[in-house]
């Protein structure tokens, strides 16, 4: 969509894309209407029939197509989207989501109005409610995970006040090319799933900010790609979300908030088996395990940040307690703490003793 062949876009927009059937072409048509016309589109394709990428060439003969062999993820796409762009700026985007006109312009403004932030968070909201946010960015809790600050709740004032926050879930996320490039992309060994989160905790470890974009309005049909109730998203959530902490977690933060982070996952792993999910569990837990070596290398590669950054990571931890309204504890949990003392042994007992035996290597790996 540049005008000129010769002159490098103002934006680079990344999409990572396994179904380029589905919902993809909405979204290009999106693209196609924005008051913004100086950039580029790469779609990286990793997982669509020979006929499906080659309609939607023929469709949108402006967009330059990567195409990947088999299923890759998230991470590898996006890596091998974002060092093919040609922008300074670049826009990684879900392929199941709708931009507003101006989204593309306010982001670039945003980005031009602040040079020393190195990422912005668009705000993205339901498509069949645009009312209601999906994302405005990623919030901190203090029990080591990172949710969808906003998720499920009304468009707010709150929401519509551009910001400093922790972080930008990547479904549509602003990046400065150099702080890619400084950070190495996505971390690959999360293939999908909270990548976007270690991004966010690696960037603010290494002295960078992000913001809020609001009047950047990014409408998303949410988990469409896997269902964010699936086994499959089930066990690389847990896994990946794990894999998070230890490889970034500083060490002050963990002795501070060790007893609630145990007691939260223990609580969400318990009353996930008392669904019938132990087997998932068990084979995301035993995954992180696996390849806790390799994220404790990794860590090691930081640790004069994990060292000397521990009150910016705390501080992001108290600002998610404060504004998140995410729940800190599992779907299940009031449902298990009702029905009195007797009732909650009965339900919960074996749960929690299958849940402990889950975290038994984590533990372990936290524990050196």
């Amino acid at each position: 969509m540049t005008p000129e062949a010769d002159a490098r876009p103002l934006i680079s927009v990344v999409i990572p894309t396994c179904s380029a059937d589905r919902f993809l072409p909405d979204c290009l048509c999106s693209l196609q209407r924005q008051s913004l016309a100086d950039f580029e589109a790469i779609v990286v394709d990793n997982g669509s029939t020979d006929e499906a990428a080659a309609a939607l060439t023929a469709e949108f003969p402006w967009v330059r197509m990567i195409r990947l062999p088999g299923r890759q993820g998230f991470s590898k796409p996006v890596n091998a989207g974002c060092g093919a762009a040609e922008a300074d700026l670049v826009f990684v985007l879900n392929d199941d989501t709708v931009l507003e006109d101006e989204c593309l312009q306010e982001l670039l403004a945003a980005a031009q109005a602040h040079p020393e932030v190195s990422f912005f968070a668009a705000l993205m909201v339901c498509y069949d409610a645009p009312e209601t946010v999906n994302s405005a960015a990623h919030a901190l809790l203090s029990w080591g995970a990172a949710v969808d600050w906003g998720l499920g709740q009304p468009l707010s004032e709150e929401y519509l006040r551009p910001q400093p926050v922790f972080g930008a879930c990547a479904g549509a996320a602003l990046y400065r090319r150099a702080l890619l490039q400084e950070l190495g992309g996505f971390d690959e060994t999360f293939h999908f799933l909270h990548e976007d989160v270690d991004l966010d905790f690696r960037a603010q470890l290494a002295g960078h900010s992000c913001w809020t974009v609001p009047a950047a309005r990014v409408r998303h049909r949410v988990s469409q790609s896997l269902g964010a109730d699936s086994p499959s998203a089930i066990e690389a959530g847990f896994r990946n979300a794990a894999l998070v902490l230890l490889k970034n977690l500083p060490p002050a933060v963990w002795s501070r908030y060790r007893r609630r982070i145990f007691m939260t996952w223990w609580t969400n792993l318990a009353c996930l088996v008392r669904r019938g999910l132990a087997g998932v569990l068990r084979r995301a837990l035993w995954g992180a395990a696996r390849l806790a070596p390799r994220v404790l290398a990794l860590r090691r590669a930081q640790t004069p940040a994990l060292l000397t950054r521990s009150e910016v990571i705390e501080h992001w931890l108290q600002w998610g307690d404060s504004h998140a309204s995410a729940p800190a504890t599992g779907p299940e949990t009031a449902e298990a703490a009702g029905g009195g003392l007797c009732g909650r042994l009965r339900r919960m007992l074996l749960p929690a003793l299958t849940a402990l035996i889950l975290l038994a290597p984590l533990l372990f790996w936290f524990g050196m």
